[in-house]
This record gives C-alpha cells, structure tokens and sequence, in this order.
C-alpha cells in the first residue's frame, strides 16, 4: 500500500515538474520572439 502511495506521489511530482518545464520553455521562446521583434523593429528604424 505505501509503494502504490508512493508512486502516486511520484508521479503527481513528475507531472507537475514537466508542466513547469513546458511552461518555463513557453515563457523562454515568448521572450526570443519579443526580443526578436523588437531588434527587427530597431534596425528598420536605424535604416
């Protein structure tokens, strides 16, 4: 009874911890995008 307990609690961890990392990555590639924008718009200006 305490394994099955166990890897419940493992697994809800390991859920939790992909969702965290699928959004950290989410976040990271709306930073790239935006930066990415944001130095395209910097060069039409400059030019």
């Amino acid at each position: 009874m305490n394994i099955v307990i166990r890897e419940i609690k493992w697994k809800a961890f390991n859920d939790e911890h992909k969702m965290k990392l699928f959004l950290a990555l989410k976040f990271m590639s709306e930073v790239i995008k935006m930066l990415l924008v944001k130095s395209t718009l910097i060069s039409i200006a400059t030019y």
